[in-house]
Order: structure tokens, then C-alpha cells, then sequence
């Protein structure tokens, strides 16, 4: 007997939208950032952003399948073609590191990575470093 599809069981998405971009002005969020350093080295820390902000917005319990299999492999290619400066490797990777296993990452160090790439902005780029 088939149930009719107002009786179904409703099935899990899998897919998670990012947080929707806010304005201040006219440009969308990381915009500034996008201007202050252009080039692949602003989309690395963007998508750095994008992926921070997606995790934070999610809640624990949905983390688990938050990024595709292979995002941190791919992060990691991202920030090596990038040629980053030296101390933006380690905070870099951190955040790759959380598209590995976002369920298991730890808040601190995340936050710890934000905090070393703001200071990496200090003096060179404003908007970045907020």
C-alpha cells in the first residue's frame, strides 16, 4: 500500500545555503576585502570568510555534512596556488582544516585563525581586518 505524500516521511536535505550576504551600502559582505586585495589571495581569505561565517550560522548538531568530501583538499590547493604570505598559511589551514570534519572542529582555534588573519591585515588592509 502506498502512502499518499501528505502521509510521507519528509527526507533530510543535504544541501545547506551559506548565510545570506548583508549589505552595508551598496556592496555585499567581503566586498571590501575583495577590493583591498585583489586577485587569488582575496578570494582565498573570501572564501575563508564565506566558510567561517556558514559554519557559525549552523547549528552543532547540522555540522557533520556542512562542506562537500574533498573541500579541505581543495582549500589547501587554493591557498598554495595563492602563494600567501608565511603567516597566513597556518591560519589558513586551520579553517581547511574545518571543512575536513566541522563537526569535530574546534571553536577556539577557529577563532584563534580569525584572530592571526585580522592581525596579518593590520596596516595593509582595513576592511579586512574587520
Amino acid at each position: 500500500m502506498k502512502l499518499p505524500s501528505s502521509a510521507r516521511p519528509r527526507q533530510a536535505r543535504c544541501y545547506v545555503p551559506a548565510p545570506p550576504l548583508t549589505r552595508t551600502g551598496s556592496a555585499a559582505e567581503g566586498a571590501e576585502l575583495l577590493r583591498e586585495l585583489p586577485g587569488e589571495r582575496g578570494v582565498v581569505l573570501w572564501a575563508t570568510l564565506r566558510d567561517v561565517m556558514l559554519y557559525l550560522s549552523t547549528p552543532a548538531a547540522e555540522r557533520g555534512a556542512l562542506y562537500p568530501h574533498g573541500s579541505a583538499a581543495a582549500r589547501r590547493a587554493e591557498i598554495a596556488a595563492a602563494c600567501v604570505e608565511p603567516e597566513l598559511w597556518g591560519p589558513l589551514l586551520v579553517v581547511a582544516e574545518m571543512l575536513e570534519d566541522p563537526a569535530g572542529a574546534s571553536r577556539a582555534r577557529l577563532a584563534h585563525a580569525c584572530r592571526a588573519i585580522s592581525r596579518w591585515a593590520e596596516g595593509r588592509a582595513p576592511a579586512t581586518r574587520l
